[in-house]
Parts: C-alpha cells; sequence; structure tokens
C-alpha cells in the first residue's frame, strides 16, 4: 500500500536529514539554500557538476569541506582515510538528491524550476519568492530546502494558474 500524496507533499516540506556512519558518530547531513549557494560560489560550478570534485587533485580538500557545510552536527573528525572520504560523499550525493527532491506540478505543466545540467540554480530567485511572495523572515528561507522551495513555487503557479514563462517575465 502505497502512502496517501500528502504523506509525500509532507515529507518535502519537512525534509529528513540523511544520516552517514563515521567512526562510531552519526552525522546528519541536509542541503539548504545556503548551502547550495556557498557550493556553487565556493567551486564556482552547479551542483550537478558536484561529482566534479571527485578527482585526486580536488577530492581530499573538497569532501571535508561538503561535509563541513553540510552536517547539522559536526563531526569529532578532520583528516579522514581515502574510504572514508568516498563513503562520505556517497553521502553527500544522497544529501543532495534528498534536498532536490520536489513535487511535479499538479496542472501538468512542465516545471522549468529544475536545475539543468551545467546551470547553477538560481538561489536568489528562491529567497525572492520566499521572502515576497511567502512573507517568510529571509533566513528561515535560507534555511529551506531547495526541494521545498521548487515545491512551494509548483504549487503558487498551479493555484494561480501561472505559467513559468509568465513567472519569468515578471
Amino acid at each position: 500500500m502505497s502512502p496517501p500524496f500528502w504523506f509525500i507533499f509532507m515529507s518535502i516540506l519537512i525534509p529528513a536529514p540523511v544520516q552517514v556512519e563515521l567512526r562510531g558518530e552519526t552525522i546528519e547531513l541536509l542541503l539548504t539554500l545556503e548551502v547550495m549557494e556557498v557550493i556553487q560560489v565556493t567551486f564556482d560550478i552547479s551542483i550537478t557538476d558536484l561529482p566534479k570534485l571527485m578527482i585526486p587533485e580536488t577530492y581530499r580538500e573538497a569532501v571535508p569541506f561538503l561535509l563541513k557545510i553540510l552536517a547539522l552536527n559536526a563531526p569529532a573528525a578532520t583528516i579522514y582515510s581515502d574510504e572514508e572520504l568516498v563513503l562520505i560523499f556517497k553521502a553527500i550525493v544522497a544529501a543532495v538528491n534528498e534536498g532536490m527532491h520536489c513535487t511535479e506540478r499538479k496542472s501538468g505543466k512542465p516545471s522549468k524550476r529544475k536545475v539543468k545540467k551545467d546551470e547553477k540554480f538560481n538561489v536568489a530567485r528562491c529567497i525572492y519568492f520566499g521572502t515576497a511572495i511567502l512573507h517568510q523572515a529571509e533566513d528561515e528561507v535560507w534555511k529551506m530546502t531547495p526541494g521545498k522551495i521548487i515545491t512551494l513555487m509548483n504549487e503558487h503557479a498551479d493555484a494561480n494558474s501561472i505559467d513559468d514563462e509568465e513567472e519569468a517575465e515578471s
């Protein structure tokens, strides 16, 4: 038996962090708009290009940095083995996938809000939507997952019969 729609919708609005066991510690990772912006600015890449950081020249520095900004509870360790770095990176990818998960538009109209390969996620638009349309405090919007804000944007567009093209022009 599949869960009701409202359960799936609520799980997107109240996302659970991805957990990784590391040296006997449970570390929780969550992708928020703030974390996404830090990743995009620091590495000058789209979130879809995250695997490009797993090259020998960069992963030893990149993975601990990503762990530090994604972790809700700071891990005690600061130096990791190659095996641990791979485990951490897999958890980071899972956290990114979880944080980007959103519902589709009920109208059946395609949403253009998803991140395209090699294109940075428009965090500024999300902050604008969260503050101007949802009337949330900016610091609360920064804490939202990208999937949550995209879901809310899709719901707003459906409720107001807005096409993505119309919204982009305004």
